[in-house]
């Protein structure tokens, strides 16, 4: 929630405080004198306009006394915005994010963005309400909808089964017998009295087994011709019939059969023991033990084997996901980053709407909840501005760019103790080269150039500044005394007067009476001890004497000075653990954001710095004043630095570029 205000000392006699942000309603505007609201005692003037308004008090507020008029913070997207412009035209929600408003008893109103649905997944806050296909749904997940259970309910109330009928009240037992595959107790004692004589004697040790392969094969065991054969196959000793064991106990244990005398003894000791068809093995004395001996698993130690595979046994996950109705956590973790990327650039857009809303309001530092606002309306919000200059007009802080004047040492009049002048020799150049920096424009002492020289690199007029003085000459005037065609020539410089660089493009041609401006030179940003205007071709016509030459230069090279700026501190709340910064940034020339420029952000109050990676939102966007801007984000994360609460930012600039700093957002997160 943002809020926007506006703060004054009382004086005792006024009585009429404007403010500058636009409200739809004299209940948006909340009046503190000394922090107390105040709930009469006054008008608000300018409600539903864009320009804001005012508030007449009918008393002027006692001398001394602090008048805050506070916007109440509602910051929304509404019919009642459109119609009178306020953000609707600036904030919109994109694919994934949505925007909603909620306001308190108060009338204070809450912006909240918040991810939405992408790509067709399903919302948690959805409860399964955004289900396309429901019923597919249900088939999916083998459920009954509730009309479906409530029919089944209702059609079946005559059917229930009473626990005190013992199933005395099915409507046919004997199909109840069927769906649960038992028999009744007549065909039981019909089965028993049938097979009375086909029950296996425990004194005939299994000798009266109708069929005994089929025993073997149901017991799972080989015979003796079997096991014989088996062997011979694997190249054991049939003829042995394993006599050649050492240890016959232990194979017993390793094959997991009893012995004769074992087998003789369990019969023996179980002929009370044995177990009754009806019983349907009801009659086990050991179910844990007969499990083991039978090789299965109770439900419970299957459920509890199975319970820790966490689906990890399934075949075919993304069948199962599709089945469930679920995303992988690859498809959530690209859904995850795609909302976070837009509510990044829904961030952004909030910045640079509130950076240029105060800057148009002419607001200044502004606090926000985690975070602040500066368009350097004043230097309320700098902490140190170092060697950066502050420009009031423009309301940005920047490195001065290099400045080059007529002006400065060497640049007009009498220059002839600094500067010496040499013709070159063997031309035909008549008078003393001094006469062109002695600061006299009028006379004609100066060298005289006659009509008809033919124009080549041996002539040329050299300027040297002397040892170890060096300057940037950025342009040149040359003053002569009528018209005159001087041919073609080039600027050239040299730090020793031997080797030379050329400078800009060649120049000449017909040259009026008077001051005439070279700007050729407008390109170098280079500074030389020797300048010399040497020619390159053409024909002299005119007869004419060159007076003086006067420059625009600057000592050293021209390069803007690299910067730092600090703002002052801000208290978070509690120590955060990321930051970012939203900044708007008009680059003078070229640069590479992050390499010409660093921005910083610390939480101990400028002890432990952390650099933002810096990314470029937008360029060339429009932001009051008439400036053209880019827009840079950064991101900062505090892992591993001194905790703090003491927020401050840092701007840098590097390789003596210049740049000009509009505004920033810094906010954290807690």
């Amino acid at each position: 929630m943002m809020t926007i205000h506006h703060v004054y000392g009382a004086n005792g006699a006024v009585t009429l405080f404007p403010f500058s942000f636009a409200v739809d309603a004299a209940s948006d505007v909340e009046v503190l004198i000394d922090a107390i609201e105040q709930t009469s005692g006054f008008v608000v003037r300018g409600a539903g306009s864009n320009d804001g308004g005012s508030v007449l008090f009918d008393a002027a507020p006692a001398n001394g006394a602090i008048v805050t008029l506070r916007h109440r913070g509602r910051i929304s997207v509404s019919a009642l915005d459109s119609a009178n412009g306020h953000l609707s035209d600036k904030l919109a929600a994109g694919a994934g994010v949505s925007l909603s408003v909620a306001a308190d008893a108060d009338g204070r109103q809450t912006l909240t963005i918040a991810a939405s649905a992408v790509d067709g997944a399903l919302q948690a806050e959805q409860n399964l309400a955004d289900l396309t296909d429901k019923a597919a749904a249900r088939d999916t997940l083998g459920v009954f909808s509730t009309t479906q259970v409530t029919d089944a309910i209702t059609a079946s109330a005559a059917l229930d089964l009473k626990k005190a009928s013992n199933l005395s009240d099915l409507a046919s037992v004997e199909q109840g017998r069927i769906n649960l595959g038992v028999s009744s107790t007549t065909q039981v004692n019909d089965a028993i009295a049938a097979s009375a004589a086909l029950d296996v004697k425990k004194a005939q040790n299994l000798a009266d087994l109708a069929d005994k392969a089929m025993a073997r094969s149901n017991l799972d065991v080989y015979a003796k011709a079997e096991v014989y054969a088996k062997a011979e196959a694997d190249a054991a000793h049939a003829d042995r019939t394993l006599s050649n064991l050492t240890n016959a106990v232990a194979a017993r244990g390793n094959l997991g059969v009893f012995s004769s005398t074992q087998i003789t003894d369990a019969i023996a000791a179980s002929a009370a023991l044995d177990l009754k068809k009806a019983s349907n093995l009801a009659d086990l004395d050991d179910k844990a033990a007969a499990r083991a001996n039978l090789d299965v698993y109770a439900k419970g130690e299957y459920d509890t084997i199975y319970a820790d595979h966490t689906l990890s046994n399934l075949t075919d996950a993304a069948a199962a996901r599709t089945n469930l109705g679920v995303s992988s956590t690859t498809q959530v973790n690209d859904a995850i980053s795609g909302v976070a990327s837009q509510i990044d650039t829904l961030k952004t857009n909030l910045a640079m709407t509130i950076l240029r809303m105060i800057a148009n309001a002419g607001s200044s530092y502004m606090g926000m909840v985690d975070g602040w606002a500066d368009e350097f309306e004043d230097q309320t919000g700098i902490g140190s501005l170092g060697t950066a200059t502050y420009d009031a007009a423009g309301d940005y802080i920047y490195n001065p760019a290099p400045s080059a004047a007529y002006t400065n040492s060497g640049g007009t009049g009498d220059r002839t103790a600094s500067i010496t002048v040499s013709l070159s020799a063997g031309s035909n150049w008549t008078n003393a080269g001094a006469q062109l920096v002695n600061g006299d424009t009028t006379s004609l002492a100066g060298p005289f150039l006659p009509t008809g020289q033919v124009i080549s690199s041996s002539w040329y007029v050299q300027f040297y500044f002397g040892a170890g003085v060096s300057k940037t000459i950025t342009e040149a005037k040359l003053y002569v005394h009528g018209t005159e065609n001087i041919g073609t020539w080039k600027w050239r410089g040299s730090a020793d007067g031997v080797t030379w660089t050329d400078i800009g493009a060649t120049f000449g041609g017909s040259l009026s009476a008077g001051a005439n401006t070279l700007t050729t030179l407008s390109t170098n940003t280079l500074s030389y001890t020797y300048y010399r205007m040497e020619g390159v071709s053409g024909t002299a016509a005119g007869n004419n004497y060159w007076k003086e030459f006067e420059f625009k230069l600057d000592d050293g090279p021209l390069v803007s000075p690299n910067i730092t700026v600090t703002s002052i501190a801000k208290t978070a709340d509690a120590a955060p653990t990321q930051g970012r910064v939203t900044l708007v940034v008009d680059p003078q020339v070229a640069v590479t954001y992050g390499t010409d420029n660093r921005i910083r952000m610390s939480r101990d109050g400028g002890v432990t710095w952390v650099t933002g990676t810096m990314v470029t939102e937008a360029v060339n966007l429009d932001f009051p004043g008439g400036h053209t801007v880019d827009v840079v984000t950064a991101a900062f994360d505090f892992a591993g630095t001194p905790s703090g609460t003491s927020m401050q930012m840092e701007w840098s600039t590097f390789n003596n570029k210049h740049q000009l700093l509009h505004a920033w957002y810094p906010e954290w997160k807690i």
